[in-house]
């Protein structure tokens, strides 16, 4: 028995949501994981705002507030061109364990202490360098995809690749360090409950690091491989 189904989706995409009905009904989970945080989950219910505010730059520092402000941005304005609120596939996912009885759990870190960790990260030559892109972003490699559809695999790795590349300091805080908390939240949940099941529903940029982070956490039954 597969003890964990990982659903990487695309959070401006309608396909996701009938991928993970799908798969619910098909994998029949006894839990369910999804990549948000108590804050996001909330916003996302619109029972709080999580737009920070000016006073929480003091908090977040200059770089984890521009980057929550841009990326916001960004994700809203893909959001009204797709017609559809980026993120509805993780309220989808809770809905079907609300109304099936199942445990919900929120599996990814703090928001507050990702954008955190954006200022300890990046390095005043990458915020250089992302400045620059954002400005003159002539010659940069460009990449099709249709954002109605989750990017295969292949895709997801040179993006996530470019990433690493080119933007460490914002790959490491973004994507790698929630890869090994989420990794992590995952395993005790099997190890608190075995002969149970989960979905986890997480975005498709995060589905190749969380698994291989997850894997080493069971194979070796422990959690002392990553520091």
């Amino acid at each position: 028995m597969d003890k964990y189904k990982i659903i990487g989706t695309s959070h401006v995409s309608h396909e996701s949501k009938k991928i993970i009905k799908q798969a619910f009904f098909e994998y029949e989970p006894d839990m369910i994981g999804v990549e948000l945080d108590k804050n996001r989950f909330l916003s996302l219910k619109k029972e709080t705002n999580t737009r920070p505010s000016l006073k929480s730059v003091f908090s977040l520092g200059i770089t984890g507030y521009l980057f929550a402000i841009i990326a916001g941005f960004i994700q809203r304005r893909i959001g009204r061109i797709m017609n559809v609120q980026p993120g509805q596939e993780f309220l989808l996912s809770a809905n079907l364990a609300k109304n099936n009885g199942l445990p919900l759990y929120l599996i990814d870190r703090d928001i507050r202490i990702t954008l955190k960790r954006l200022g300890k990260t990046v390095s005043f030559r990458e915020k250089m360098r992302i400045l620059k892109d954002l400005i003159w972003p002539f010659g940069r490699k460009k990449m099709k995809f249709d954002l109605a559809k989750i990017p295969n695999d292949e895709l997801v790795k040179r993006l996530t690749s470019e990433m690493k590349k080119r933007y460490p300091g914002i790959y490491k805080a973004l994507v790698d360090e929630r890869n090994i908390f989420m990794a992590k939240q995952v395993y005790f949940l099997l190890q608190r409950n075995p002969g149970k099941k989960i979905l986890v529903v997480i975005g498709a940029g995060h589905k190749e690091g969380f698994e291989y982070y997850l894997n080493r956490f069971l194979k070796d039954n422990s959690l002392e491989i990553i520091k």
